[in-house]
């Protein structure tokens, strides 16, 4: 993990109802020895960071699921932690569901299927801005980075 930060380990929550999806993205944090949760859903998602003690650095949550859709894991993940990092993921995207998620505090929008090397230059930034912040004594990261590959400029609402 690209870290300066001794003993830390980058908290992750990954939120897809595609086990391949979910798995995927797991398996790509955890190789990068991220503390991986994982929810099968944007309901499964809320419980998560509702019963987590501390909130996650990053989220990675898909945008259309059952139950609670990605852009309710995003209010929720914000309201846990404003500086908590959220990337949405989608397979339908839209200009509108593009400005949705920036308006709402996402760093960055992706479309499905979003190739393995962007997925990790994302993640790797994620942390590298993650770590960075931690060093500097900030917590959590501003949103003001910006991702390779992401679909979407990152939110200007800082």
């Amino acid at each position: 993990m690209p870290s300066d930060v001794p003993d830390y380990r980058l908290r992750v929550l990954i939120v897809d109802d595609e086990p391949d999806i979910r798995a995927l993205l797991e398996e790509v944090c955890r190789v990068r020895d991220f503390a991986v949760l994982t929810a099968k859903d944007g309901l499964d998602a809320i419980g998560v960071l509702t019963r987590s003690p501390e909130a996650p650095d990053i989220v990675i949550s898909d945008v259309q699921m059952p139950g609670a859709d990605g852009f309710a894991v995003l209010e929720a993940a914000l309201q846990k932690s404003p500086r908590t990092q959220v990337v949405l993921i989608t397979g339908y995207g839209t200009d509108e569901g593009r400005a949705r998620a920036q308006q709402g505090g996402a760093v960055a929008y992706l479309l499905k299927p979003a190739s393995l090397p962007t997925i990790t230059a994302m993640l790797d930034q994620l942390a590298k801005t993650a770590a960075d912040a931690r060093a500097a004594g900030h917590g959590h990261p501003s949103r003001s980075c910006r991702y390779p590959g992401a679909a979407t400029e990152p939110n200007p609402k800082s």
